[in-house]
């Protein structure tokens, strides 16, 4: 086999790492109802499902990127993906939640090794000179991938058993492991030193654990609750002190003189400024084509394929004008499509059409298509080859940060923003209900006690279990009366079904108005957010040359 043919076959592999890694943060969405069900699980317990894996992969990015620097990245790239392939088949087989929970936490590890590394692999392959296509292909399939696991989740656990959403893993990560065993040379960061830098990576963990243990319980106990906020200072001293260790020793386990490259900086704030882009348009999308649009867990995940199709799309095509425009017109391009994205998805109502969403998220999907490898590639391309490792892992970490802190934020706002919607709609039900002339007390009753029962999760005013009962009632009324009474009667509960029917309908539309209202100004909050991301955009360099690769070795 040539040189050249194990190149290309090296690279698939590590795309593979890739593929499977970003896949898993979000296929287990869809079916985690049917494992809770199919556990016993209450619904706070089976979230652990999701939110142990996210945990996993935030904290331990930087120190796998790191190890794997100091003692070789294919290595560690096997390790990931041996890691990965148990933990998934143990995941299928687990017959408790707990047993779930905890090696879905392992599997999470696993993607923690495979996330940071896989670029300065592919430099080592490649050449910095192709950090632009390396950072695209990269950035298309993470794309890709997270979007492609609402589909993928749906229609395995719907057609096949949820099972399937780990054992899916396990063909690809045979063949990643083998093909990378046979056809990649190992690397390291040559210039860093083999010591291991213990109170670094206590401080790190530790603090970078609070912060996104804080973030993803956030949605739980909201943002501004004292045990939230008290985990966030907790993680800001744990950090600052990691930072002030750092400047001090000899063998740091972060080089800070990554942060002092301007353009590498401002571009890993704009990553941060991404991921938190993304939470609405990939989490909050979700709840409002389910529980207003009513759309099955196939088709919203179908409907949110448009944008990671757009976004590979375009993060192939960009790159061939990196050379001549510079990466920060590109980067400028993904914030304004993030803020306008994001503003669209704010107009969109219950009438809203399948057709425009996709449009909206097709827009996202150019604003990722050429912000992330454009943010990945032009942040990298100052920087020295061998740092290239603990730089990208970092990259990854504050993207991560960026999702996490989106969720957090902005569930935050739509919670809070629902609640008081979805009351003034309840009121608005309430009143049309008791202002109705047709409706016996007894109808009335039975309606509002069901409205007052509604939750923003759920707009089913139980129609038909009233209608069945008025129903029942006319039954065992006209049994008990004489035959010339019965028209009267008849025409009486008639009226009163069609009337239940129509203040239902129009009850129930109110509500699904409200809680839409709630969304709206959730995205827009999320567009005016964003705003501040131009900021760092504009502060990017506007050409990359291989010249100038002036971080100190």
């Amino acid at each position: 086999m040539n040189s050249k043919t194990k190149n290309i076959l090296g690279f698939i592999a590590i795309l593979l790492g890739t593929f499977i890694s970003q896949i898993d943060s979000t296929i287990v969405n869809i079916a985690s109802p049917t494992i809770g069900a199919y556990m016993n699980s209450s619904i706070k317990t089976t979230s652990w499902i999701a939110s142990i894996y996210a945990l996993a992969l935030g904290v331990l990015l930087i120190t796998a990127s790191k190890i794997a620097d100091q003692f070789g990245r294919k290595k560690f790239f096997l390790y990931g993906i041996i890691i990965f392939c148990l933990s998934s088949i143990f995941c299928a087989t687990s017959s408790s939640i707990g047993m779930l929970i905890f090696f879905r936490a392992l599997q999470g590890v696993g993607a923690a090794i495979l996330t940071p590394i896989v670029i300065p692999m592919a430099v080592n392959i490649f050449g910095s000179n192709k950090n632009a296509l390396l950072s695209a292909a990269f950035g298309g399939t993470s794309a890709f991938a997270a979007s492609l696991g609402g589909p993928v989740g749906g229609f395995l656990t719907q057609y096949l058993s949820w099972k399937w959403i780990f054992l899916i893993n396990v063909p690809i990560c045979i063949a990643a492991f083998i093909i990378t065993l046979f056809c990649i040379k190992e690397s390291y960061d040559e210039t860093t030193s083999k010591k291991i830098d213990f109170k670094g990576n206590l401080l790190l963990t530790a603090g970078l654990f609070l912060l996104v243990f804080s973030l993803i319980k956030a949605t739980d106990y909201g943002i501004g609750s004292p045990s939230i906020i008290s985990m966030f200072a907790g993680s800001l001293v744990l950090l600052a002190a990691f930072f002030y260790t750092e400047k001090r020793v000899k063998a740091p386990m972060l080089d800070l003189k990554l942060f002092t490259e301007r353009n590498y900086r401002n571009s890993t704030i704009c990553v941060m400024f991404l991921g938190l882009a993304l939470a609405p348009s990939m989490f909050l999308i979700n709840y409002f084509m389910n529980n207003i649009l009513g759309y099955n867990s196939l088709k919203t995940g179908i409907t949110i394929c448009s944008m990671a199709l757009t976004c590979m799309i375009v993060s192939i095509i960009t790159p061939m004008f990196y050379k001549k425009a510079g990466y920060r017109k590109f980067n400028i391009i993904s914030m304004l499509a993030f803020i306008g994205g994001n503003f669209l998805l704010s107009t969109i109502t219950p009438n809203s059409s399948q057709m425009q969403i996709v449009l909206f998220l097709m827009i996202l999907g150019i604003a990722m298509g050429c912000g992330a490898p454009a943010l990945i590639g032009g942040s990298l391309r100052y920087l020295k080859d061998e740092k290239i490792g603990i730089a990208s892992g970092v990259i990854n970490m504050s993207r991560q940060i960026g999702v996490l802190l989106g969720i957090a934020i902005f569930v935050s706002v739509l919670n809070y923003q629902s609640e008081i919607n979805f009351s003034m709609g309840k009121k608005e039900f309430v009143n049309d209900i008791q202002a109705s002339a047709t409706l016996s007390a007894t109808a009335k009753k039975e309606m509002i006690d069901s409205v007052e029962k509604l939750t923003t999760q759920s707009h089913d005013a139980h129609k038909e279990d009233i209608l069945n009962k008025i129903g029942q009632e006319k039954i065992n009324r006209l049994k008990n009366i004489p035959k010339a009474l019965q028209p009267g009667i008849t025409k009486k509960f008639d009226s009163e079904i069609s009337e239940v029917s129509n203040l239902i309908d129009e009850g129930t539309s109110t509500l699904k108005a409200k809680s839409s209202d709630g969304f709206s100004i959730t995205f827009l909050y999320s567009s005016i957010f964003l705003i501040l991301s131009l900021f760092f955009a504009f502060k990017t360099k506007p050409k990359q040359s291989l010249e100038n690769k002036n971080l100190a070795s």
